[in-house]
This record gives structure tokens, sequence and C-alpha cells, in this order.
């Protein structure tokens, strides 16, 4: 009998670009953490979330993980915490943000948490399943994941990337080696965390470090609520964005805003993608005006990033206006 439990994921060796092989999360995972039967010396991703074998069909039948719609969980929920052109106030949010889980889920040991080093500017938080009760594979399960990150974000102060709760999403493996800045994502205590200098982490960064995931099963009786909040609200976003495509038919097909999001990344067909976007930028501009290109350009980021459809309508149609009034000399 083909098993539906949602142990799939998706594995990418070197560039991001690379071709996805379906793998047993779990095993990947641990492998990367071991630095067994993996280069640590190289990129690597795998997908944030895992799917159940309905995941292999669509991969087999498509080519790829594109498209894919179905069920999915995870084992270990995250948080990106990244401040490019700060380093040190993103450590200093990754140190807020560890501290405001610890204090809301005290069942928590700081040694039931992962948190890494990216290997370039970042800091990755993550949290066992189990904390907030390990739920069910589902559609939706990834934009309830985003709202409880982004809740528990803004109570601790800190700005996150909603970005990595997309179904679909690679994120860096453990141990792996990041190709510009040669630096390893390496796990973090602590301590390490909270009083090693930036350079004394990169120069921990700058070997892999192999280590035994923690497996706690701790069940946090806040964690199951705040997760049950933010499936109310996810489930409320989801009715709100039905509505405004219904009252908004005008706007990018599905392909056109998946490049804008994530690029191409069949590197066969990334000259004929551009080229198709672009038309279709060009068609839609000459269709329906430039006030509904912006509209249409800015509102799935404006829509990961959290914000309602209503607020998002709201700002954009402010900056329109404020950009008039600037070319036009008028005050800000």
């Amino acid at each position: 009998m083909t098993s539906t439990k949602p142990t799939l994921g998706f594995w990418v060796r070197g560039h991001q670009s690379n071709a996805r092989r379906v793998v047993d999360w779990q095993a990947a995972f641990e492998g990367h953490c071991a630095c067994s039967k993996i280069n640590p010396d190289e990129e690597a991703y795998l997908s944030h979330f895992t799917y159940p074998s309905a995941f292999q069909s669509h991969h087999d039948t498509n080519g790829s993980e594109r498209g894919y719609d179905g069920p999915c969980r995870a084992s270990w929920l995250f948080w990106d915490i990244d401040q490019p052109y700060d380093p040190e106030r993103a450590r200093t949010d990754a140190r807020r943000l560890l501290g405001s889980i610890l204090n809301r889920y005290h069942e928590l040991d700081e040694d039931d948490l992962l948190v890494f080093f990216s290997g370039s500017k970042g800091y990755h938080v993550g949290i066992p399943s189990a904390t907030f009760g390990a739920p069910d594979a589902s559609p939706e399960f990834h934009e309830t994941a985003k709202r409880f990150a982004l809740a528990h974000a803004e109570r601790a102060g800190v700005a996150i990337d909603p970005l990595i709760y997309s179904k679909t999403r690679l994120f860096r493996a453990p141990n792996s080696r990041h190709a510009k800045t040669g630096l390893h994502k390496r796990r973090l205590s602590a301590d390490e965390l909270g009083f090693l200098a930036l350079a004394k982490i990169r120069e921990l960064a700058s070997e892999p470090a192999p280590f035994d995931p923690p497996s706690p099963n701790t069940l946090s009786p806040q964690a199951v609520d705040d997760w049950q909040a933010a499936r109310g609200l996810a489930a409320t976003r989801a009715v709100e964005r039905r509505a405004f495509v219904d009252a908004n038919p005008s706007k990018l097909t599905a392909f056109a805003r998946r490049f804008l999001r994530d690029g191409e990344l069949d590197e066969t067909q990334r000259a004929v993608s551009v080229f198709r976007v672009a038309a279709e930028l060009t068609e839609f501009h000459h269709a329906h005006g430039f006030d509904a290109l912006v509209h249409a350009l800015v509102t799935d980021a404006a829509r990961d990033s959290g914000l309602s459809p209503s607020e998002i309508k709201r700002q954009v149609e402010s900056g329109i206006a404020h950009a008039r009034r600037q070319g036009e000399g008028g005050a800000p």
C-alpha cells in the first residue's frame, strides 16, 4: 500500500537552480547534521516542508516541485533573520527571538531548539513541531506556519523573512557551504549566540560541525493555542484573498507571478521565460493601465509579508499618489 505519511522532501545539491531530488526528508536532514553521506564543502538545500507520496507523483509527472498544492507539514519550523546591511543587528534579533521563544514556551529547554548561523549574514532559529502539537499535514499548513511565525516575531520585536513559508521553498541545509562567503551553516549554542563576537562566529563557520539533532517531544499548551490562533487567521486571510481576486479580475498569470517571485529554475528556459514575462507585463500595461500593473506586481509580495488585502490596496494607492505628487513638484 502506498504511504500517505508526509515523510518526503526534496534535496538540491549545489546551486539552488539545480535539479530537485525527492528524498526521505528526515534522513537527509540528519545526514547533513551529522555530515554523513554528504559533502559539507558544497552548497546544499532541503525543502522547508515535508509531503506525502502524492508529492512524488507530482514531481514525476511535472519534472519539478512547481505547482504542487497538496498537503504539507514540518518536523521543524524555522524563522529566518537576515539584516544584510547590519549583521550585528541580525545577531541581536536572533538572541531576542530565541529568548522570546523560551520565555513563552517555558516547557522547552534551549537545547530543544536549533539555532544556526546561516553562513552569510543571518540566523535560523528552529522549533520542533511537537511543541505546538505536531499538527497533521494539510494544504494550508504552510500558511498557518507563516502566521504562527510572524505573530511570534512581532511579539519578539524582530523582522523575519516571510517567504520561507511558501509550500515548496528551499532552505539551506545544515553544515552546507555558502557559495559566496565560503562559510558553513553552523549550529550555535545559546551561549555562543549570546556571547561570542561576530568574528568568532564566522571563524567557527569556517568549517562544518557534526551534531545530533535534538528530538524533543515536549508539548507546550501555549504553543498549541498560538498555532490554533494562527490557523484561524490563515483561514480568514484565505477568504479575504479569494474575495480580493474576485473583485480584481485583472491580474498577472500564475506563471508570471511565480517567475517574479522565484525566478526561472530551469536554466534551459530562462531566456524564453524573460521574454514571456516581459511581453505579458507590457500587454498588461496597455490593457489595464499603469496603476493596475503596480497593484499586480506588488500584491503577491505584500500578501506574503502578512498585510491584509485592504491594507495592501490602501498602501499601493498611497504610494502611487505620493510618487505622482513628487513628480509634479508637490510636497510629500
